[in-house]
């Protein structure tokens, strides 16, 4: 049974039991029917449930496992442009010192 259709027949039977449209001599089997439609609509949701969580993982996996493949070479690029960046960073300090050195001892060459 599909879970809609078990669905349908436990909101007609609650609703039969509900406004007193069952015979007394039925309600225990109405009962009984509602109970095992409990069963079969809560075994539905675990089942699918798990297979969803399955699929999420699986799809985690899969991302996690394509990121590590292009972190590597990532990390290689960010670490060489950073080295780059350091090593500008040295060259423009060590001009600012030779432009302050020329300035103290009279000017630049530029003047002339």
């Amino acid at each position: 049974m599909k879970y809609g259709e078990a669905k349908e027949r436990l909101e007609t039977i609650l609703a039969e039991i509900e406004s007193a449209e069952v015979d007394v001599d039925d309600l225990a089997e109405r009962v009984k029917e509602a109970a095992a439609l409990v069963r079969v609509l809560h075994d539905k949701l675990t089942r699918t449930k798990a297979e969803v969580e399955k699929v999420v993982a699986e799809v985690g996996e899969k991302d996690d496992d394509d990121e590590d493949e292009e972190d590597p070479d990532e990390d290689e690029d960010e670490d060489a442009d950073d080295e780059d960046e350091d090593e500008d960073e040295e060259d423009d300090e060590e001009d600012e010192e030779g432009e302050e050195d020329d300035d103290e001892r009279g000017g630049s060459s530029d003047d002339d």
